[in-house]
């Protein structure tokens, strides 16, 4: 399985919905949350969530948003 972009957890469950405040082993705050199903920092930023897929992600518009979780 996939690392959920949460809560960093390779346990089955949704991630498009996770809304854990831990990382997957309780040890650290998480960085991200989704709210509506985008990805979210908790400063409000938005995340971009294609540069994680093989693709990748080539827009020039958002480079800020590629941080590595």
């Amino acid at each position: 399985l996939p690392c959920c972009s949460v809560c960093l957890g390779r346990n089955p469950h949704r991630t498009i919905e996770c809304a854990a405040t831990l990382t997957w082993d309780g040890k650290h705050d998480t960085i991200a949350e989704r709210i509506s199903k985008a990805l979210w920092t908790k400063d409000g930023k938005q995340l971009c969530t294609a540069w994680q897929q093989e693709e990748g992600c080539d827009s020039t518009r958002h480079d800020s948003r590629h941080i590595c979780s």
